[in-house]
């Protein structure tokens, strides 16, 4: 079997909005969904040490800070946030909000390997 290896050189910031588009056909997440996502999943491993964090994640400065980046307004943003929610990728606790534990249990300190199997039938 060949293999086809495709390498990126990404910064932490754009890590996640070019994981997520690569994963997208198994997410199915709309454009926006996918930049929003992006943005919280930055915030929460950016804070992982942060004991605080799931009450900051989704609080009034975060939201502010992704709507001013991503140039979005209120209601997209939260129309966005409950698209997630639906989707279990975006969960509520008792003390705020978490990402789902597939995305904050990487360890990207050595990079990440994305491999896909893919066979005809």
């Amino acid at each position: 079997m060949k293999k086809s290896t495709v390498k990126l050189s990404l910064k932490k910031s754009e890590f996640w909005k070019k994981y997520l588009e690569i994963m997208n056909p198994i997410l199915k997440l709309q454009n926006k969904e996918q930049l929003v996502l992006a943005c919280i999943i930055l915030i929460a491993t950016s804070n992982k040490s942060n004991p605080k964090i799931e009450s900051l994640l989704l609080d009034y400065d975060s939201r502010v800070k992704i709507r001013s980046y991503l140039k979005m307004s209120e209601a997209s943003l939260n129309n966005n946030i409950s698209e997630l929610r639906k989707k279990h990728l975006i969960i509520k606790t008792d003390n705020g909000f978490k990402v789902h534990d597939n995305f904050t249990k990487l360890d990207l300190s050595e990079g990440h390997t994305i491999e896909f199997k893919i066979t005809l039938q």
